[in-house]
């Protein structure tokens, strides 16, 4: 009997000892009919505008409350995903995204006002670039 409470306390304090973290995310779809390639090109390229553009400091000034520590857990990511029906005669359909994501310890609400904020940061940035146009 001591020896399971001893194991359930060295359980609980392992996990206090690993800390728990809490990562949020928003994704912006990039639209249009373009072929996937093509809108994972555009979405690499106006995720890495906004990270170069300041990203961190811009987060920085809209949460100043915010250590170096906690921005490390900012990131800017784009991916693919592609849902494929596994009945009927539907095509597979592919979406590009650009993700913001960060991830921190202190709760689990606390992260969601930062991504949404950084959000807003990707949509003005891809709508600018999609407005903009091409160099031929």
């Amino acid at each position: 009997m001591r020896t399971s409470a001893l194991v359930i306390a060295a359980a609980l304090l392992s996990l206090l000892a690993c800390g728990l973290s809490f990562t949020d995310k928003e994704s912006v779809e990039v639209p249009g009919d373009a072929a996937p390639d093509l809108k994972l090109a555009l979405a690499k390229e106006v995720a890495t505008q906004v990270w170069e553009a300041g990203f961190r400091q811009a987060v920085q000034r809209q949460f100043p409350d915010l250590t170096d520590s906690e921005l490390d857990g900012l990131g800017i990511r784009w991916n693919t995903f592609t849902l494929k029906p596994i009945v009927g005669d539907l095509e597979p359909k592919t979406t590009v995204s650009i993700q913001c994501i960060f991830q921190q310890k202190r709760a689990l609400e606390f992260g969601k006002p930062i991504v949404k904020f950084c959000k807003e940061l990707v949509e003005k940035a891809l709508q600018a670039r999609i407005s903009k146009p091409s160099a031929a």
